[in-house]
């Protein structure tokens, strides 16, 4: 515990979930396999997921395989390949 603020420290995941919930768009933390580390609170509300229901599941695997879309993972291996970024897919 902090004694001058009297708060207990945040780990760096602790923080990074905080920022990331903090965000009014959906967005999810994938890790270098595309696994689930977390969705923010926009995402769990947009997909009507618990915000921890699909954590450590396969990008590609979660709700039955709805995310399992071809030109989704054309961008995502492109956005990976070029170190890019991609928004507004439809």
């Amino acid at each position: 515990q902090n004694k001058r603020t009297g708060s207990f420290p945040v780990s760096e995941n602790d923080y990074l979930r905080n920022a990331v919930n903090t965000a009014k768009e959906a967005l999810l933390v994938l890790d270098n396999e595309l696994r689930i580390i977390f969705a923010n609170l926009a995402f769990s509300r947009l997909f009507l997921t618990g915000s921890s229901a699909n954590e450590g599941h396969s990008l590609y695997a979660i709700e039955d395989g709805q995310w399992n879309i071809p030109v989704l993972k054309d961008r995502i291996s492109v956005l990976l390949r070029d170190n890019t970024e991609f928004s507004d897919l439809e």
